[in-house]
């Protein structure tokens, strides 16, 4: 806010005095019609407003009658200094008179300034205001706009889903606080700010509901992908769990007291009726429920597959382990022949045994491989005494 001082005290009163009083007017006037231009008192003069502002501008107008009135008084007194310091000679009694008028002026201007700063502060409070809460507004209106189009593209009913209701209600908010922004600004006047907790507040909600709805739409858009990418990987689990139990029954044939003996429940038994449910969902639109399901039904279907693929592992162990097991005899019974002893009678016995256990259906892995065992031990000790002076 400008200052309005006298240049000249009640004692310093010279020839210049009628031009520093000149000036100082030219100031303050400059000051009011910038005052009068402000936007904020043009939105004052523009709007229907209502509440604390249609009270604060009808203070402002009065204090603008009243600015004015004391700025003509200056202006007068202004005049008056000029007019008898023009004068040729000046004589005390005009100088006394002078310095009345500038004790008068200096009161004038510091009334003048009292007030302007009451104007001034309203108006730029009013501009403040709305320069703050339109940018939001507009914000809201724009997130409000989309989430309507979201509700009437999803075929949402208020009735039928959480977020239509509540986008209802947020709209309902939102036209009830731009009303106020509008007519009744300075409300969201406190403390020297803008008071925004309660639009800021509106705009997250939306924000959020928006960003559900969505949710909803991109589920809409991309559910027939994600609905094949699950039958895809439930396809998969079928498969797996159909080597699994191939695997299971050749194992039970060919190992004798197989850890893995008995059929599990099978994951499509549980997944495939939760498949057929979402795309009925998907069929009726019911986005929300979907929404609800799918994630579920994606994370449990690649829990099958992972728990699958490691049951596949599992259950063919026995197999691998007899495998396992006649490399390792076919391995010694090179050794032998590489010592010369493939024609020694013991020797020959025991890998006879190993062997007969190992291709017997169904083999005992347990004594098939304490069989090996003993084989390699032979070898073992054969290629040591060899190997001794």
């Amino acid at each position: 806010m400008p200052t309005f001082t006298q240049a000249d005290g009640a004692d310093g009163i010279d020839g210049a005095a009628a031009e520093r009083l000149a000036t100082e007017q030219d100031h303050i006037v400059e000051c009011l019609i910038n005052l009068e231009e402000h936007l904020g008192r043009r939105l004052l003069d523009a709007t229907m407003v209502a509440g604390v502002t249609l009270e604060r501008r009808a203070k402002v107008l009065d204090d603008f009658a009243t600015l004015w009135a004391r700025y003509e008084s200056y202006r007068i007194v202004a005049v008056e200094v000029r007019t008898i310091m023009a004068r040729s000679p000046v004589t005390q009694a005009d100088l006394r008179e002078v310095r009345e008028l500038v004790t008068r002026a200096a009161e004038l201007a510091g009334a003048i300034q009292t007030i302007y700063g009451r104007i001034h502060e309203v108006v730029v409070a009013t501009d403040e205001v709305w320069t703050v809460m339109a940018s939001r507004i507009d914000v809201c209106d724009t997130l409000l706009d989309q989430a309507h189009t979201l509700v009437a593209n999803l075929s949402l009913a208020a009735g039928q889903d959480s977020a239509a209701g509540v986008v209802t209600e947020l709209a309902d908010r939102f036209n009830h606080l731009r009303r106020i922004a509008l007519a009744d600004p300075l409300r969201f006047w406190a403390h020297g700010a803008v008071a925004v907790d309660e639009v800021d507040q509106l705009i997250a909600q939306c924000e959020q509901v928006r960003a559900d709805l969505q949710t909803l739409a991109e589920l809409r858009q991309h559910g027939p992908r994600l609905l094949d990418e699950l039958n895809a990987t439930l396809i998969e689990v079928r498969r797996l769990e159909e080597q699994i139990s191939a695997e299971r029954r050749r194992v039970n044939v060919k190992i004798l007291a197989a850890p893995v003996m008995e059929e599990g429940a099978q994951s499509m038994d549980l997944l495939g009726p939760r498949l057929a449910t979402a795309l009925e969902l998907y069929r009726c639109e019911h986005w929300r429920q979907l929404a609800s399901d799918l994630p579920v039904l994606e994370r449990d279907a690649q829990a099958a597959r992972k728990r699958a693929q490691a049951e596949l592992i599992e259950t063919g162990r026995p197999l691998r382990q007899r495998a396992e097991l006649r490399g390792r005899l076919s391995a010694y019974r090179a050794k032998a022949a590489g010592l010369g002893r493939i024609e020694d009678l013991a020797l020959e016995q025991r890998y006879q045994r190993a062997r007969t256990l190992l291709w017997r259906a169904p083999c005992d892995l347990a004594v098939a491989a304490a069989a090996v065992a003993q084989y390699q031990d032979a070898v073992n000790a054969m290629a040591a005494e060899e190997h001794s002076p």
